[in-house]
């Protein structure tokens, strides 16, 4: 059906073939537009519009000619059969209005460029500053809120938002260089060391050396100056750079006891469900029931996707509590070992890929309680580790 038609309404109008001779006739004389005519032997049908179906049954009537209108379909019966259903008017105008009010608020916050915070991280992070879904698009200063959270956050250097319809579009980039604002406080800066080590050399691209290869430093010992003096300048401050390479040593103890406490849920229980609506929660059960101390609350969160895969902010959290029992389970000394390896290899991977190590010596120790491991590592690494300072009294030793 046409959109002209659907607007204006059409039936289906079926007669006896018979009466095919006159009902034509009554059609032409009548001007009226019909289609989909149809006779076979016993029978005529067609379509046409509610004013023409209304005028040929009139006419056929006064002629004692019998019609019957099958079907009826588009708006004017739509609006006839619905038009005393409020409930779906209200509807309607509901989803209207929303659609309408949704068009003005942030459905998503998309971020890209992190690396080493999460998105929730920044997520939270532009919620402080009325960034979040639900929030007023109108509301939403791009610039301000990025001139402040680059001020305030130590962990962003960077921050672009752009508001594409209903999604804030986040670029990050991460501040990497901790130590740049303390250097950039002072008029120079030294390298000392950063803990107790013996130096093997040096990879310097400025300053002057101060503690010579093969001596033992402390932590907090000065490795390189940043005062340089010159016969035609005297004294002057510099920023000494470079890697200052050490063999260090560390320790690790590592003991797993042959009994432990193991936790198994045996029950769960709904404590809690909410209808989340872009930023509001509201409450649709709630159970009065407390938190036991052998039990753990969990909160799930499922939101509702759109076909291209992208969340929609409206969806159902559950808040529940699973209750555990405890009980005690025994290790076997194989089984220990494992674990004190694992635990072991757990702390030395941590250290990071500068640390380089050169020996590794391992103690095993099968206690009556638990299993220790006694780990002793010696290590190659950067130890450098730069401090700014200011320049007192430069011009007079110079």
């Amino acid at each position: 059906m046409k959109i002209n038609e659907f607007l204006a309404g059409g039936c289906r109008i079926e007669a006896s073939a018979e009466h095919t001779v006159e009902i034509m006739n009554v059609l032409l004389a009548t001007r009226t537009v019909y289609r989909r005519l149809c006779v076979d032997d016993d029978r005529l049908c067609f379509e046409a519009s509610h004013a023409a179906a209304k005028r040929l049954s009139a006419l056929c009537e006064q002629q004692g000619i019998a019609i019957t209108i099958v079907s009826l379909c588009g708006l004017p019966h739509l609006w006839r059969r619905y038009k005393s259903r409020f409930g779906l008017w209200l509807g309607l105008a509901l989803a209207v209005a929303i659609l309408e009010w949704g068009n003005g608020v942030l459905w998503q916050v998309r971020v890209e460029g992190n690396e080493m915070m999460s998105d929730g991280e920044i997520c939270a992070l532009l919620a402080e500053y009325g960034v979040y879904v639900g929030a007023d698009i109108s509301d939403i200063d791009t610039d301000t809120v990025r001139a402040l959270i680059e001020k305030d956050s130590e962990k962003v250097a960077w921050l672009a938002i752009n508001v594409r319809g209903t999604v804030a579009q986040v670029q990050v980039r991460e501040e990497r260089a901790p130590d740049a604002v303390e250097e950039a406080e002072g008029d120079g800066v030294n390298l000392v060391a950063e803990r107790d080590a013996m130096i093997i050399g040096y990879e310097l691209t400025a300053g002057e050396s101060v503690a010579p290869v093969g001596s033992t430093v402390r932590a907090g010992e000065l490795l390189v100056s940043g005062m340089l003096e010159s016969r035609r300048f005297g004294w002057r401050a510099v920023r000494a750079e470079g890697r200052v390479w050490a063999q260090t040593q560390r320790s690790y103890t590592v003991s797993i006891p042959y009994e432990y406490t193991v936790s198994t849920p045996v029950e769960r229980e709904i404590l809690e469900i909410l209808l989340i609506f872009f930023s509001k929660e509201q409450k649709l059960f709630k159970n009065s029931g407390n938190c036991i101390d052998n039990c753990d609350k969990i909160k799930s969160v499922s939101y509702v996707y759109s076909s291209d895969e992208h969340t929609v902010p409206v969806g159902i959290s559950t808040v529940s509590r699973l209750v555990t029992t405890e009980t005690t389970a025994v290790r076997s000394v194989a089984e220990a070992r494992e674990a004190a390896y694992f635990e072991l290899n757990r702390l030395i991977s941590a250290e990071g890929d500068g640390v380089r190590i050169v020996h590794r010596s391992i103690t095993e120790t099968e206690g009556e309680a638990a299993f220790t491991l006694e780990c002793t590592l010696v290590c190659t690494e950067d130890i450098a580790r730069p401090i700014a300072f200011y320049m007192q009294g430069a011009d007079e030793k110079g």
